[in-house]
């Protein structure tokens, strides 16, 4: 079966400003090794638009880069947040994979999907940070296991390898080759948390 990622991501404040660059530097790494990559800028893109939907229909693998709620990925913030897709539209991924690099949507998102698609999930159950001044070595370990599990199609061994990545890397930031590198002490913490809170669905 062809593997057709779509990545979609948003790019309005320096979190995401950042993500968007791995994002970006997914598809670069993806494109020889799958049928198509897309990359979407979904900046202010509400409600699942048309063209967002029509290429998630095609997509085997959905990758998210953005800001998350439990119940929906953010594509704007605002009072309340604009969602680019929620539970009441959690209807376009259900031919796709997905891997969520956001914070919280596992809890929501992710097991509504899991139980009315079947396919798999991965995400964060509550906050996903990283350190600014260390961003390099968070987006390695996102990119490396988005890779693999768009490659693999093992959830499974996908938290696991997170799980073992994230703690590595705290200990790094701890103990390590990194532990007099600038905030060294907060890059730690968030990888710590990172590895306590990845998971996946169904």
């Amino acid at each position: 079966m062809p593997t057709n990622v779509l990545i979609l991501a948003t790019k309005y404040d320096r979190a995401t400003q950042k993500t968007f660059k791995w994002a970006q530097n997914l598809q670069d790494r993806l494109i020889p090794y799958v049928e198509s990559c897309f990359l979407l800028d979904v900046t202010g893109l509400c409600r699942a638009g048309s063209t967002m939907s029509d290429i998630i229909d095609f997509a085997t693998h959905v990758i998210f880069y953005g800001h998350g709620e439990p119940d929906w990925w953010t594509a704007l913030p605002s009072n309340p947040n604009a969602p680019l897709i929620g539970l009441g539209d959690i209807h376009h991924l259900h031919s796709s994979e997905v891997y969520a690099v956001c914070c919280s949507s596992l809890s929501g998102l992710g097991t509504t999907h899991g139980q009315q698609s079947g396919k798999n999930f991965v995400g964060y159950d509550q906050k996903f940070r990283f350190e600014f001044d260390n961003e390099q070595e968070f987006q390695n370990v996102i990119n490396d296991s988005a890779f693999n599990f768009i490659l693999t199609g093992n959830p499974a061994q996908t938290v696991a390898d997170l799980q073992s990545a994230w703690a590595q890397l705290a200990n790094d930031f701890g103990t390590g080759p990194l532990k007099l590198r600038k905030n060294a002490v907060m890059a730690g913490s968030f990888a710590h948390s990172n590895g306590q809170r990845i998971g996946s669905r169904p």
